[in-house]
């Protein structure tokens, strides 16, 4: 009997599909994000040696799909919540197909050689997952039937995987790479852009800077969000001090760049690239710690690079004294971030040291004010 590759997802129903990431894309937006990551996954793990269904809900919206994908098997997916779901139709599958291995649609890091190392991994065991990093997994693939052991009374929602093997009573399970969904705004920002930054380093060799410095240019003026992920990216290609270099002077050169835009083309065009609460709110901290407003920003991570990059290009203040500012508050942070993409393989490390930087920012924030309304308070006295 051959194997059988089942894809779950729901049909790509504006307000029904990807919520978690309405803070983020329009729902509009959404909805052709996740069609094109189905097509892609669809046509990327196609085979002739194993076949492929797509198990969708509802199944009366499954036009939507159709349109897309026209030549596919779809099937509709059982009742119950997802891990019930998951068990049914795996065993169902296991009627007709020797082994079988299911996943979400919302995977961006997979390929066939996953689903054929799964599959290769099924031969000498019973069961084999591919686990998430938020302690879940986004593959199962068996060749037994798993009724009643993947729908379970979870006491830790972070460690879904860990509760899930406890409740087999087989030894033969393997857990393969770790391989992540596209669930909210970081995932997305994570496995479109800073993984493609890793890849494409990896895959232009002496052009990896160039394209590297490209990158945080246009990332500074089209996407206002932390450079975080580039920055990670480039210790992890170049190691850390080179890292380190590169994404300060690629992030400097962006820094300049949107100050000059913002200082040329004036606020109604600013207001077109970055949003209106976005920049009120910078303008309102300028208007509160005046000349020291570049450097503070800086040294607080939660705080929009490339909008202060802007409204800085907005107000009187010297170039060179923004440049200074901003270099003197972002190296700091960059030496930081670039020497936590250098620990290779170590995800927990990573989050917490980047939630201490950011907790250690917060309080020297606070600790600014205190004193700076202090300061104000013995003056007015």
């Amino acid at each position: 009997m051959k194997n059988l590759l089942i894809i779950f997802t729901r049909v790509p129903i504006e307000g029904h599909t990807k919520t978690r990431l309405e803070d983020f894309l329009s729902k509009k937006d959404i909805v052709l994000f996740h069609k094109n990551l189905i097509k892609r996954l669809v046509n990327e793990l196609k085979s002739d040696k194993w076949d492929l269904e797509v198990h969708v809900t509802p199944i009366d919206k499954v036009d939507v799909l159709k349109e897309l994908l026209a030549n596919e098997v779809y099937k509709a997916q059982a009742e119950g919540n997802l891990f019930e779901r998951m068990e049914l139709a795996i065993s169902k599958a296991l009627e007709t197909h020797e082994k079988v291995a299911l996943i979400g649609s919302d995977i961006y890091d997979i390929s066939k050689k996953d689903i054929e190392a799964a599959f290769a991994a099924l031969d000498t065991n019973d069961i084999v997952f591919n686990p998430s990093s938020d302690g879940g997994y986004s593959l199962v693939a068996s060749k037994i039937n798993l009724a009643n052991k993947l729908n379970i009374d979870f006491k830790n929602k972070s460690m879904i995987l860990e509760e899930t093997i406890k409740n087999f009573n087989t030894s033969l399970i393997k857990s393969l790479r770790t391989i992540d969904d596209i669930d909210t705004k970081e995932d997305l920002l994570y496995n479109y852009f800073g993984k493609n930054v890793y890849f494409l380093s990896r895959g232009y060799g002496v052009y990896a800077a160039i394209i590297s410095f490209i990158l945080m240019i246009l990332q500074s003026i089209l996407a206002p969000i932390p450079a975080l992920l580039i920055t990670l990216a480039n210790a992890a290609v170049f190691g850390w001090w080179k890292g380190a270099l590169l994404s300060f002077s690629s992030s400097m050169a962006g820094a300049a760049l949107c100050f000059y835009i913002a200082r040329t083309l004036g606020r109604d065009a600013v207001e077109k690239i970055v949003t209106k609460t976005g920049l009120a709110k910078v303008d309102e901290f300028f208007e509160r710690y005046g000349k020291n407003s570049i450097l503070i920003c800086r040294l607080l991570p939660f705080v929009s690079f490339d909008i202060v990059s802007y409204a800085a290009g907005l107000t009187p203040i010297k170039f060179w004294d923004f440049f200074i500012a901003t270099g003197l508050g972002q190296l700091p942070a960059t030496i930081v971030y670039s020497y936590l993409g250098n620990l290779a393989g170590s995800t927990k490390t990573i989050f917490i040291s980047i939630v201490s930087v950011v907790a250690l920012s917060a309080l020297v924030y606070m600790i600014g004010k205190i004193y700076n309304d202090k300061k104000k308070a013995n003056k007015s006295n």
